[in-house]
């Protein structure tokens, strides 16, 4: 049997699925963020229909005994609504931080440990991103606890290999 072994050149492969897992999602978020740049902000006939589709589900969620369920589209409503406000300014802080993680991924992937510090700093601003926007009572807790949850996992994931990093 034959044990493979990496050189401390060669880049580990778990390290190359990480970044393009990474680059991926980031892919993904700057692709909605441009058709959100595109789109423009929410018009007030939006709006209105938009709390009317809500108003509409909460009623039926409730009368399902769903309640807590119907909290979280309506604090999802508030944030939109609030992000929606500063359209152009949440767009140019999220390009920001996009560019932060992808800028991050690339010197991982490198073979930088800069680049794992830049993507640290990438998963905190995203995870407090709507925080700059908005007070924290309109945020459901589930987006900030999923940002968070999966950024620890891919930061635990990236640190595996910060042997290999110089």
């Amino acid at each position: 049997m034959e044990q493979i072994t990496e050189s401390f050149d060669e880049r580990p492969k778990g390290l190359t699925i990480l970044c393009a897992l990474s680059w991926i999602s980031i892919g993904i978020s700057i692709y909605f963020s441009l058709m959100n740049l595109v789109r423009g902000p929410f018009t007030s006939f939006e709006i209105r229909d938009m709390k009317v589709q809500v108003l509409e589900m909460k009623q039926e969620l409730e009368a399902q005994g769903m309640g807590k369920l119907s909290s979280f589209f309506e604090k999802s409503q508030e944030m939109t609504i609030a992000l929606n406000e500063h359209h152009g300014a949440v767009l140019f802080v999220n390009f920001l931080f996009l560019a932060i993680g992808a800028v991050g991924v690339w010197f991982m992937f490198s073979g930088r440990k800069l680049g794992f510090h830049l993507y640290i700093m990438y998963c905190l601003l995203s995870v407090l991103h709507p925080y700059f926007f908005m007070s924290g009572d309109m945020i459901p807790i589930i987006s900030p606890v999923m940002g968070g949850v999966l950024s620890l996992i891919f930061i635990a994931l990236y640190s595996q290999h910060l042997k290999w990093m110089k």
